[in-house]
């Protein structure tokens, strides 16, 4: 029925956009610091928003195109995903050397952490790195997934990138490198600002970013000061009753981020309340956020 439709934004895009072969384009708004997930890579043809081994798939038996079956009808291989801390789907039957682009808008200048979902169970005696990322072609971090234990036994690996400049329409590749793996999620957290940064840190308190932003079960708040505050993140629903309120916590002049974890809300309309106290100020910003299944 018309309820349970979804609209496959790749495949409209196969059938009607010219430059579908030779043209990347968005497939979902990304912007760092927040989560990409890695179903939804860029749109567009082979070699231009992906490389899969085996994005055939034309005979009509089992093994090509989208082997996992699930969410795009692209060539990159796509299954359902029992991750806990993750999306929906995760892209799996990875090989070697294959890989996936993300058109990527950098809100802030910075160093920061990628925490990265991934599960294997490929064995054997591997040295080096399972997934590399780079940033308009310049490599900005490695993690080795390692043998999970199952395919969807799920582990959290970090890296660490070098500082990156800000800016709208980077280019971000996740490649493949080593030991066959399951990708699901990539968080980027904002750690440290640049000196540039820092030096344009506004008088006032600033919200930086909410992500995800519809959520599910975590909510990540970056911020900024230019003085030492306490601060505080509270979580109310639209008729004003406390759903969750983080732990108080002091913090430094610059940039900070506040996580709140373990939200198990109803779909609907929230508003966060982020409340700054400090010597010389106090402050109270407030953010819509939307939560889902």
């Amino acid at each position: 029925d018309l309820d349970s439709a979804r609209v496959n934004r790749g495949l409209l895009a196969a059938l009607f956009d010219p430059e579908y072969g030779t043209v990347q384009k968005p497939f979902k708004g990304h912007e760092v610091p927040g989560i990409i997930n890695a179903a939804d890579y860029d749109l567009g043809n082979q070699g231009v928003a992906y490389h899969d081994s085996d994005h055939w798939a034309v005979t009509g038996n089992p093994g090509g195109g989208n082997s996992g079956r699930n969410y795009r009808n692209d060539g990159v291989d796509i299954e359902p995903s029992t991750d806990p801390n993750g999306f929906a789907y995760n892209v799996g039957f990875t090989e070697r050397f294959e890989w996936l682009e993300f058109t990527v808008d950098i809100l802030h200048e910075g160093v920061y952490e990628i925490d990265v979902r991934g599960a294997s169970q490929s064995g054997g005696d591997r040295t080096g790195p399972d997934i590399i990322f780079s940033l308009d072609g310049d490599r900005i971090g490695e993690v080795e997934i390692g043998n999970t234990g199952g395919w969807q036994q799920w582990v959290t690996k970090q890296t660490r990138t070098p500082e990156l400049t800000a800016g709208t329409q980077r280019v971000l590749r996740v490649s493949f490198a080593d030991r066959e793996v399951n990708l699901n999620r990539m968080t980027f957290r904002l750690v440290s600002t640049t000196q540039r940064e820092a030096d344009e840190i506004p008088a006032e308190p600033e919200l930086l970013a909410t992500y995800p932003n519809p959520f599910t079960e975590v909510v990540h708040i970056s911020f900024s000061t230019p003085e030492p505050v306490t601060a505080v993140a509270v979580l109310y629903d639209v008729l004003g009753r406390q759903v969750y309120q983080a732990d108080e916590a002091s913090y430094s002049a610059g940039s900070h981020e506040i996580s709140m974890p373990g939200l198990a809300l109803a779909p609907g309309v929230y508003v966060l309340r982020l409340m700054l106290d400090g010597p010389g100020l106090s402050k109270t910003i407030t953010r819509p956020l939307v939560a889902t299944k």
